[in-house]
């Protein structure tokens, strides 16, 4: 085969190859290219100390003693945590102080696409799955931001998450937590 030839020949695969390499990228990256990644926000609890406790606010999250909030009980239907999302938890309702987010725990599981968002469910059968969820890592629960009276958590992935977050408060010396009127 001739020299000139040869070299057509592969500049043709070469070409083909590389006209090959966008589609694929594509293929492969999809579920981030579409509207399924667009940050959203979810709030969660009440953004002034100034509220009652029967206002809804003080009815989303609560403390579980002296020290720990929790969004939602185990077994109950966790804050919904959109894909490339954040959850805003405002706290001024329960507490002015800082949650610690080193002593923070965040549990995640898959967003269920109908039905409820109860990872924990009542098992009947012996062999029905007990619970489904893990312990947010990495991506999947980035806390942004903690201050007095709220905290930002973030879902770097592109999967809608449900979640339940604890957090923790350390004080000075142990001392009590200012309770705010959510506080029951």
């Amino acid at each position: 085969m001739p020299e000139w030839l040869r070299r057509a020949g592969a500049l043709g695969a070469a070409s083909l190859v590389c006209a090959a390499l966008p589609w694929t990228a594509a293929v492969t990256t999809t579920s981030c290219e579409t509207h399924a990644c667009d940050p959203s926000t979810v709030v969660v609890g009440c953004k002034s100390s100034d509220v009652s406790p029967s206002d809804a606010c003080c009815q989303q999250g609560h403390m579980i003693n002296d020290y720990q909030w929790e969004s939602t009980p185990q077994d109950a239907n966790w804050v919904s945590f959109p894909a490339a999302g954040s959850v805003y938890l405002y706290l001024a309702g329960w507490t002015d102080a800082t949650p610690d987010t080193g002593l923070s725990v965040v549990d995640v599981a898959p967003a269920p696409s109908e039905g409820p968002a109860d990872p924990d469910p009542d098992a009947e059968a012996p062999d029905a799955t007990a619970s489904y969820w893990a312990a947010g890592a990495g991506s999947q629960a980035e806390w942004s931001d903690a201050r007095s009276g709220f905290v930002e958590l973030q879902n770097g992935t592109c999967t809608p998450l449900i979640a339940r977050i604890i957090l923790t408060f350390q004080t000075q010396d142990g001392a009590p937590l200012h309770h705010g009127p959510c506080w029951q």
